[in-house]
């Protein structure tokens, strides 16, 4: 009877051990692929991120044919506006804070009007942002973030093999910066 109660209390213990070990990986890593790439880019700036390749750097198992484009932003300057090309097939938009929280993402069924202007700005600055918003008729997105720093991440999908290059030259136009 008592070797079985150890061998239960020495299976439970490791049990426990191992759920924490794997609860712990995010928060103790000392360098993810998204704060690498976070500190190569500049603030408010947009860059195309090269196509996944074997021992890639940037960020590892991408979809090849997924082409990627990420803006960082800073909102402590006040709030940002985003500006993406026409896409003719399916593109998402998330922002991501330093942390790695997605904290808002829209794609090409959910956003309405993208030529209306996105824009993002913080919450203590969301106030003054809509005061300051001119009367029209279609109203831009606006997203409020969370926190004042992070990545807005663009995702373009080409639907065959052949339209990649063309789609990366689409993604090539997104860019980001300070509003009027």
């Amino acid at each position: 009877m008592i070797p079985a109660l150890w061998m239960l209390g020495t299976i439970f213990l490791a049990v426990v051990i191992h759920i924490g070990a794997v609860l712990a990986i995010p928060r103790v890593a000392s360098e993810t692929a998204w704060q690498r790439l976070y500190g190569s880019l500049e603030p408010n700036s947009a860059r195309v991120l090269p196509q996944a390749a074997p021992g890639a750097t940037t960020l590892d198992f991408m979809d090849p044919m997924m082409i990627v484009a990420v803006c960082r932003y800073d909102l402590d300057g006040g709030p940002l506006e985003l500006n993406l090309p026409t896409i003719p097939g399916y593109w998402s938009l998330s922002f991501v804070t330093q942390d790695k929280t997605t904290i808002y993402s829209v794609n090409d069924r959910t956003a309405g009007n993208p030529e209306a202007g996105i824009f993002a700005v913080s919450a203590q600055g969301a106030r003054r942002f809509y005061a300051d918003l001119p009367e029209a008729e279609t109203l831009p997105l606006v997203i409020e973030a969370s926190n004042d720093k992070g990545v807005a991440v663009l995702r373009i999908l080409a639907e065959e093999p052949s339209l990649t290059a063309t789609y990366r030259g689409l993604a090539s136009e997104y860019a980001c910066g300070p509003a009027p």
